[in-house]
């Protein structure tokens, strides 16, 4: 069997900017309530990660203040419903509509760890 290692290699590389201080990214405060909810009942498995990741990528939304609502201190109705994406100049990758199932596990997360 043969092995092949790919390397991908870019002289410039994407990093987003957010205009807010201290704001995190989105799939950074999943992956904390994740740790943070191990071993309780809300507990986060690597498909529901999968999915709200699927659900954050066909919204294209990196960052928590992507979603906030126009008060900036909770999330927009839109975003905590699964949509419509929002419209930029960014380029995200082609995302077909999320699931039902991708949708619970998005406002699964984002109650679990983006709401108090």
């Amino acid at each position: 069997m043969h092995q092949n290692q790919i390397i991908a290699s870019s002289d410039t590389w994407w990093l987003p900017k957010t205009a807010m201080i201290n704001d995190l990214a989105i799939m950074d405060a999943f992956i904390l309530g994740k740790k943070r909810l191990q071993g309780t009942p809300s507990a986060f498995s690597d498909t529901m990660m999968k999915n709200a990741n699927s659900v954050r990528l066909y919204l294209r939304c990196t960052f928590i203040s992507d979603i906030l609502g126009s008060d900036k201190c909770s999330i927009a109705g839109w975003a905590a419903a699964g949509g419509p994406p929002l419209q930029g100049s960014e380029t995200y990758p082609a995302q077909t509509p999320p699931t039902e199932r991708m949708l619970q596990h998005w406002c699964h997360h984002v109650s679990s760890v983006l709401t108090t």
